[in-house]
């Protein structure tokens, strides 16, 4: 599993305490751009599963169920760096295409795509990172 992930989209998530009775929760705002590190400590709950703990832009902490990471990123709410790297990649070779084939259409809606990627690429310049 990669370590780092980077936020796509803005959205809530509750984060809920790893005790039996799961008496404590409270719900995070986590930001486009923002990075999540995933740590090596990982804790296995009877009945819930297995939780990591997640460094939030090396300020904060919280555990986070499995299925909660896989969801998100099936979503498309979270990535990988390197997820992003290559959309930006596969972004930049559609402008050029569309450009040789002189698609006004396709170049409009790749370029626009091609920005919002890369605003999220130039967020994270500004997120600290847990190493």
């Amino acid at each position: 599993m990669n370590e780092h992930f980077i936020i796509l989209e803005t959205f809530q998530h509750p984060v809920r305490c790893c005790c039996p009775g799961q008496g404590h929760e409270y719900t995070v705002e986590f930001k486009q751009g923002d990075i999540w590190f995933l740590t090596k400590e990982r804790k296995y709950i009877d009945c819930l599963g297995w939780y990591f703990l997640m460094a939030f832009n090396n300020e904060y902490q919280f555990y986070i169920h499995v299925e909660d990471i896989e969801n998100l990123y099936r979503e498309g709410s979270i990535c990988s760096i390197l997820d992003l790297e290559l959309k930006i990649n596969y972004l930049n070779s559609k402008v050029n295409e569309a450009l040789d084939e002189q698609d006004r259409k396709a170049f409009l809606s790749y370029t626009g795509e091609l920005n919002d990627v890369q605003s999220i690429k130039e967020k994270m310049k500004y997120t600290p990172v847990y190493n």
